[in-house]
């Protein structure tokens, strides 16, 4: 209803339209895989906004910005291998989500151990602590985002996502 044709919507989206036109007054809208269909709903009080998608990091192009983000917030705590960057990289595939969670939990592991040295076997111990503790909301977009349809047809497709996401953990478990 927020984002959909309907009064709430137009009442929500006029308003943020009118603030946008102040000083000094910026929104930045995430919206997943549903940022499309916002903008689709609701273009017309959104063209005073700049449309930026920011995605998975891609490993040809990307490299150095996740390198830098990865290392940056602990260059003066943290010595990040080359190693630990690429695996980092291979168990998110470059997903900003997933890599956050990660390293808050090596920082969190290093901080403990009072150890400064990341390398690969960091990152492996981060994710074993890790898919421990992760739940439901942790994974849900991957079935959740980007469905528009009718109520009774998103919760047959979203059994069906989840149902296709477990079934590919246990053939590969």
């Amino acid at each position: 209803e927020m984002y959909r044709y309907g009064n709430l919507a137009t009442a929500f989206f006029a308003n943020l339209r009118t603030l946008s036109s102040k000083n000094n007054i910026s929104f930045m809208l995430v919206g997943g895989e549903n940022m499309p269909f916002i903008i689709n709903a609701q273009g017309d009080q959104l063209n005073r906004f700049v449309f930026e998608s920011l995605d998975y990091f891609s490993k040809e192009t990307d490299q150095s910005d996740y390198s830098l983000l990865v290392r940056q917030p602990t260059e003066k705590h943290l010595n990040w291998t080359d190693d630990a960057i690429d695996q980092l990289f291979y168990l998110t595939n470059g997903h900003p989500f997933y890599t956050k969670l990660i390293c808050e939990e090596v920082f969190n592991t290093a901080l403990k151990n009072r150890d400064s040295e990341i390398g690969v076997r960091e990152i492996a111990s981060a994710v074993d602590k890790l898919v421990d503790r992760l739940d439901t909301p942790s994974f849900a977009h991957h079935w959740m985002d980007g469905i528009q349809k009718n109520d009774e047809e998103t919760e047959s497709i979203i059994l069906n996502r989840r149902r296709c996401l477990v079934a590919m953990g246990r053939c590969i478990r």
